[in-house]
């Protein structure tokens, strides 16, 4: 993220990188108890997006796979 701009400003970016690689839609869920603000809510979706791109999650499988 450039110094100059804010964490809103860098999802913006990096979600329209995405879209125009085919991303259809995004949503996340906030829950307004914790009265998280859109910049703290866009910082933990950066830190999120950080934490993918260095491989540092685990997949989780349920096997709950309607066919």
């Amino acid at each position: 993220m450039n110094v100059n701009e804010n964490a809103c400003e860098a999802v913006a970016a990096l979600y329209k990188e995405k879209e125009a690689a085919g991303l259809i839609d995004v949503k996340f869920f906030v829950d307004d108890a914790y009265k998280a603000t859109r910049e703290v809510v866009c910082r933990e979706v950066l830190r999120l997006e950080d934490a993918v791109n260095k491989g540092d999650y685990e997949e989780l499988v349920f096997n709950d796979r309607h066919s």
